[in-house]
């Protein structure tokens, strides 16, 4: 089988193609890392500090410390749409009125979401699995990516899955099906094209 998986997906997807390799064809790793450890979330730290000065961020911020009183679906769905706008390439606030619909229509799950998988008290490091990885294999990293799954982490993953490709779509943060949806598109069936 051909499997996609974008962000915290792509994490559980690395994990099962390393697993199983013999079950997948295709892997496409988009907006993810091979890890999250001290590093990762120092850069995250740093990334999210650049935006300090934008509309909203300190709301966003405050999302974090008010895990604990998240409890429904609901809740997780409220809290989600208010960091969301960070998720995008870096001049967010000159596209709201493109991308303010597209949150609006964003539902998340309270499980498995929490615990928020992220973070120093999360470390895991995929890194020395990757070379198991038998899928012919495609990363698409977003340049702007301010949850620190970008073109840096993408080369990681290239370095140790043999024969992988990275994709960086330019005007991307996070969000690039969003962002650049032709060129994403194009990435994905270029990639799945070339099997036949």
């Amino acid at each position: 089988m051909w499997v996609l998986g974008p962000s915290y997906g792509g994490m559980i997807v690395q994990v099962y193609a390393s697993t199983y390799p013999d079950r997948l064809d295709g892997l496409v790793l988009y907006s993810t890392s091979p890890r999250q450890d001290e590093e990762w979330s120092k850069g995250l730290e740093a990334l999210a500090l650049a935006r300090k000065d934008e509309p909203g961020f300190a709301d966003a911020m405050a999302t974090f410390a008010e895990l604990e009183k998240v409890k429904s679906d609901a809740d997780m769905t409220s809290m989600y749409r208010r960091w969301a706008p960070f998720y995008f390439f870096a001049d967010y606030p000159g596209h709201h009125a493109e991308y303010d619909p597209v949150i609006a229509r964003i539902d998340a799950t309270l499980d498995p979401n929490l615990p928020l998988p992220m973070g120093p008290e999360y470390p895991f490091d995929l890194r020395p699995q990757l070379s198991k990885v038998r899928a012919r294999t495609l990363i698409l990293a977003g340049r702007t990516d301010h949850m620190n799954c970008g073109p840096d982490y993408a080369e990681e993953m290239r370095r140790g899955i043999a024969g992988s490709r990275v994709a960086v779509l330019e005007r991307s943060g996070h969000m690039a099906h969003v962002e650049e949806p032709e060129a994403f598109a194009k990435a994905v069936q270029d990639f799945m094209a070339a099997r036949r």
